[in-house]
């Protein structure tokens, strides 16, 4: 055999052995996320929901994810859970992500994406989101459909108008983000929005709030999902005066959770 080709062919054996490597340190690094995901469809598999609950981090609303993860396992039909299979990993400091399938005993695979935060030595679950056709779809990755769109604009509109009308926002924060509950009290909260609270002190602003609920809005930009994978959505109520907003969210669990709110009237 030529020099030459002895030369390229020790190359190229080199070049693989350093990418099994590099492909070897990465799977160890992410072993936590692996085990923890595989645990946790392990466990919803057997219907043990209080059990797949402890792989969440404490960000995500425990109020709600007990019952998000029935229907997940439900609507999934992961009492007949075979196996997972990723084909993307990603760690930094303190994130992670995985992005593959499960995959159930009858041959559907299901694509997922989940997020995780470290806590200690141990990675927790901080978000899951399907990928499959009919739940998200947008031309934006990740950016949810207009019907869901719309559906998430109107239960923030509702418990807007509704904190507004009963004069406490205590049901606002209760609703709200993990991530803004750490940075903001229900006073704090309050008062950033006191201003609207004097749209509760007559007739005619109760029946605006009331026609307000019962209006479907107007998207005046794309949703996107930025940077920091918090997704924005901009709009208008096209009533007399126009409401418009710019409603923040963050994936928390299995839903978009608020964490940021504008509203001009």
């Amino acid at each position: 055999m030529p020099k030459f080709f002895q030369i390229l062919l020790i190359g190229l054996g080199s070049l693989a052995a350093i990418i099994a490597i590099l492909v070897a340190i990465i799977f160890q690094a992410t072993s936590g996320l692996t085990a923890a995901a595989d645990k946790l469809f392990s466990e919803l598999k057997e219907g043990n929901t209080k059990a797949a609950m402890q792989l969440f981090s404490q960000q995500v609303d425990d109020q709600t994810l007990e019952r998000e993860l029935k229907t997940f396992a439900r609507a999934n039909s992961l009492d007949d859970f075979k196996n997972t299979s990723w084909s993307n990993r990603s760690i930094s400091t303190n994130t992670g992500t995985l992005e593959g399938s499960i995959n159930l005993e009858n041959g559907t695979t299901i694509p997922v994406t989940i997020s995780f935060q470290k806590s200690g030595s141990d990675w927790l679950i901080f978000s899951i989101k399907e990928k499959r056709s009919g739940v998200i779809s947008s031309a934006s990755e990740g950016v949810p459909s207009e019907k869901e769109l719309l559906a998430i604009t109107a239960e923030t509109t509702d418990l807007f108008a509704s904190s507004i009308k009963e004069n406490n926002f205590q049901k606002l924060y209760n609703a709200i983000s993990k991530t803004w509950q750490n940075e903001a009290s229900p006073d704090q909260l309050e008062q950033a929005f006191k201003p609207f609270l004097k749209l509760s002190k007559n007739k005619q602003s109760l029946t605006y709030l009331n026609n307000l609920t019962r209006s479907t809005p107007a998207f005046t930009e794309e949703a996107i999902i930025n940077d920091q994978n918090v997704l924005i959505i901009k709009g208008r109520y096209t009533i007399d005066p126009p409401y418009t907003f710019t409603y923040s969210y963050v994936m928390e669990g299995f839903s978009w959770k608020l964490i940021g709110l504008k509203v001009s009237i």
